[in-house]
């Protein structure tokens, strides 16, 4: 576990929130919490960035696709940092809230991704696509391994 992910579990559980010692499955509020904590976080990046963004009118569950994104206003750079820095300690407190050491699976997932670079290509969007020598992240055994500690 990183100093960082110590850190933040030692905040939530000053506070009172419930982290495990191993993986499991929080109760409803504290699910919900957490995905609202990351998407305040998220729109208030959105917003320090000059980017409104909007939903299309649905009922049904929302997608990635049902966003729209248009650039209103002026980056203000402090404003970015602290959303960042707000993003990956409501993230971190998630991972703690579902008992996770994430390191391991940051350090898979970064694996996985540099698979992507060899004859990768960028998308017109910008993001980059994955080429034929792309691994998936491998994270059961690393939940397994986590899991086993109990």
């Amino acid at each position: 576990m990183t100093n960082f992910q110590k850190s933040v579990l030692n905040f939530m559980k000053s506070i009172g929130q419930n982290c495990p010692d191993f993986p499991s499955i929080p109760d409803n509020l504290t699910r919900v919490l957490r995905i609202s904590l990351l998407l305040e976080e998220v729109l208030e990046l959105a917003e320090a960035s000059g980017v409104k963004v909007s939903l299309s009118d649905k009922e049904e569950s929302v997608s990635i696709d049902d966003f729209n994104y248009d650039i209103e206003g002026e980056v203000n750079l402090i404003e970015v940092a602290d959303a960042l820095a707000d993003i990956n300690y409501v993230s971190i407190g998630a991972a703690c809230s579902y008992g996770l050491d994430i390191e391991p699976f940051e350090n898979e997932v970064c694996r996985s991704n540099d698979s992507k670079i060899t004859n990768g290509f960028r998308r017109e969007d910008g993001k980059w696509q994955k080429g034929p020598n792309y691994s998936p992240a491998n994270l059961s055994p690393i939940l397994e391994s986590q899991l086993k500690k109990v």
